[in-house]
């Protein structure tokens, strides 16, 4: 942990993850306070603070993540994949921004239907390279975060959707909306299911008998 703004601030490609609590065991205090004084030292360090962008805190943190910052591979995942990450904001916000006549119910249909456009094409692009590559096709990620392109917001578009700017009354119903179109809109896709097999099911149980979904949307 104390090497990490060292370690962030001299790197491009290099991110991180910290699990600091789980419902068994609770927050780990002492890791908490340290990580605080940490995140500043980071965003000293590097470059515009860009260093803290690249560190992921987790609590409970699911077995699996394959996307950036907190990506980590646990015993859901094969040797080798091939996972999708598609950025959400700049696609939405100008699909927003051409339909401005459209009521809330209109404009939410509007949404889900393109972000089910792009995940399938995703879907599809990652398969065939998945299979030129020889290795397994894992999952779509479809992402609100924002980066560092313009245009790549979510203030932006719950701005487009009418609220006159981000914070102000309608900003949290805009938003519910906004992740609630996106969220069912990436379900509409595919992916693999793992078997359940009928007798001996190792990778069943080590899962605790859950099923990872068709497409992980907004698992970031």
């Amino acid at each position: 942990m104390n090497a990490l703004p060292q370690a962030l601030s001299q790197t491009k490609r290099v991110c991180s993850f910290f699990n600091m609590g789980t419902t068994e065991a609770g927050l780990n205090m002492t890791a908490i306070e340290r990580f605080g004084h940490i995140l500043k030292d980071l965003a000293k360090r590097s470059k515009t603070g860009i260093g803290c962008a690249k560190v992921a805190v987790f609590a409970n943190v699911p077995e699996d993540n394959p996307f950036m910052a907190g990506a980590h591979h646990g015993i859901g995942e094969p040797d080798y994949s091939l996972n999708v990450g598609i950025s959400g904001p700049g696609v939405v916000k100008t699909v927003v921004e051409q339909n401005p006549d459209c009521d809330l119910t209109e404009l939410s249909e509007v949404i889900k239907r393109t972000v089910f456009k792009i995940t399938r094409a995703g879907e599809l692009i990652g398969r065939e390279v998945a299979d030129r590559l020889g290795v397994e096709f894992g999952i779509v990620d479809i992402s609100l975060a924002a980066t560092p392109a313009a245009g790549d917001s979510v203030a932006e578009i719950i701005e487009a959707m009418g609220v006159s700017r981000m914070g102000r009354p309608g900003s949290t119903a805009a938003l519910a909306l906004l992740i609630d179109a996106v969220k069912k809109g990436g379900l509409l896709g595919s992916a693999p299911i793992m078997p359940v097999p009928k007798k001996c099911a190792p990778a069943f149980i080590a899962r605790k008998g859950r099923m990872p979904a068709p497409i992980k949307a907004l698992r970031n």
